[in-house]
């Protein structure tokens, strides 16, 4: 266990809870690779599902992740830019919640440099003819078609921090602590977990 856990100094916390997360991007069987992404639909109240983590630099408040446009979650969020990330690792008995403010990338400069990075294997996700949740006549028709070469259903989610919530169940005790953005820097606050 990584001794930034067991500290007493917010500061620290905020520190290892940030490197935790980046190291997570790069290890495809980190748990917290892929958390689940809560949004908010009017019609049919909350949402969540799995995503992959792609990036993130608690420094800039940046979380990032990869959708079709064409998703639910991608016009939910435009409707309701307010999204939870739930990190969660059984192995280390530990939750993160993440509250962030989402805004959704399509041919600019930011989705284009990310299409760049997507694996071979994976490209064929954003170029279905039809959209994810389409339903399909039988299982052989699964792909829905390919729709040209380019990255016209790509899009980057890309998520301002606003605030995190950090719960630990140690065998030793609980913890739980909580950061928020104030506009100026992080404040940090220790809660009843």
């Amino acid at each position: 266990m990584n001794p930034g856990w067991q500290t007493s100094s917010l500061a620290e916390l905020r520190e290892t809870i940030a490197g935790a997360l980046a190291d997570a991007v790069g290890d495809a069987r980190d748990p917290w690779r892929t958390p689940v992404l809560a949004t908010s639909c009017a019609a049919a109240g909350p949402r969540a599902r799995t995503v992959v983590l792609r990036s993130a630099d608690l420094a800039r408040r940046r979380l990032t992740a990869w959708t079709d446009a064409r998703a639910p979650k991608a016009r939910q969020l435009v409707a309701d830019p307010r999204a939870e990330w739930c990190f969660h690792d059984g192995a280390r008995r530990m939750q993160l919640r993440v509250s962030t403010e989402v805004r959704a990338h399509q041919d600019d400069a930011i989705a284009l440099a990310a299409w760049a990075q997507v694996p071979p294997g994976n490209l064929m996700n954003y170029r279905t003819a039809m959209p994810p949740g389409t339903v399909l006549g039988d299982e052989a028709s699964a792909g829905g078609g390919l729709d040209g070469p380019g990255p016209a259903h790509f899009a980057v989610l890309s998520a301002t921090v606003t605030e995190l919530d950090w719960l630990w169940l140690g065998e030793g005790g609980h913890r739980r602590a909580r950061f928020r953005w104030n506009g100026d820097g992080w404040c940090g606050t220790w809660l009843v977990p």
